[in-house]
């Protein structure tokens, strides 16, 4: 009777010790994955995207003027996540995507005038809008969620 109790407990323990080893790699490559969007992306999110950002502003005629400094950031940003392109498919041709979007509505208030204070919120509301999803994508890659 006791040798069956020794063989159900050390049965037991081997499958403890299974499932906390597989969760250790699982927990260690979440953290490596982590890793790797903080190097790539944390630069951009941080510092490089909010300065360009504060730059953009309309002249008197309407015209968006400092977009190519915002635009060259998302560009980098988009450049540096290359990576992802052969790691992740799926998220890297959102985030193309995303930049992209943006990138063509900067252009687009830059040679077309927007000289209504109401086109111009308008502007700014989908501008924030833009960003907010590039963060909240990129934060979703960053702790492993769905895309």
């Amino acid at each position: 009777m006791i040798d069956v109790i020794s063989a159900v407990l050390s049965l037991f323990a081997i499958v403890v010790s299974i499932y906390a080893a597989f969760t250790a790699n699982k927990s260690a490559a979440a953290a490596i994955r982590s890793s790797n969007c903080g190097v790539i992306f944390d630069d951009y999110l941080i510092k490089k995207i909010p300065q360009a950002r504060t730059t953009l502003r309309f002249d008197d005629k309407g015209i968006l003027c400092n977009g190519n400094n915002l635009c060259d950031a998302l560009a980098d940003m988009s450049m540096a996540a290359l990576f992802y392109r052969y790691d992740d498919k799926i998220f890297f041709d959102k985030l193309v995507k995303e930049c992209s979007s943006l990138e063509d509505l900067i252009v687009e208030a830059g040679n077309k005038p927007k000289r209504f204070e109401d086109n111009q919120h308008e502007f700014w509301q989908a501008v924030q809008k833009s960003l907010e999803s590039i963060y909240r994508l990129i934060d979703k890659k960053r702790v492993g969620g769905k895309l």
